[in-house]
């Protein structure tokens, strides 16, 4: 398997989506992001 590594900032708590692609390839994830690990 290969990747790289990313840091992602979410600007609100929520629930979010995030869609990834390289190429024909992709991916997605739902991410929950608490209030204390968003940023303003």
């Amino acid at each position: 398997m290969y990747g790289y590594a990313t840091n992602v900032d979410f600007p609100t708590a929520g629930q979010w989506l995030v869609v990834a692609t390289a190429r024909d390839d992709w991916g997605c994830f739902a991410v929950d992001v608490d209030s204390a690990a968003s940023t303003k």
